[in-house]
């Protein structure tokens, strides 16, 4: 059962990856912006970050800067913990 949940989550991590569905590299978002982006709550999105899931970009200005990476390595997550908890 623990193989394929891992199975599962690295297959999702490839098809991730290998996606290349934003035409511009240089998009950045905010935090309501990649989470509603995720189709998750904004909740989720600082969990992550408070749980060093994630670690996130600042602006000049301290904002945080979501890019194309970090969208990746947030539905990346998201997969993960969506195949670990069902």
């Amino acid at each position: 059962m623990k193989k394929v949940k891992s199975f599962k989550v690295m297959k999702s991590i490839q098809e991730i990856l290998r996606s290349d569905s934003r035409q511009d590299k240089n998009v950045s978002w905010n935090r309501s912006k990649i989470a509603n982006l995720l189709g998750v709550s904004i909740n989720v999105i600082i969990n992550w970050e408070r749980c060093r899931l994630l670690e996130i970009p600042r602006s000049m200005n301290g904002y945080r800067v979501y890019g194309e990476d970090e969208r990746k390595q947030q539905e990346v997550r998201k997969n993960e913990t969506s195949i670990l908890i069902s």
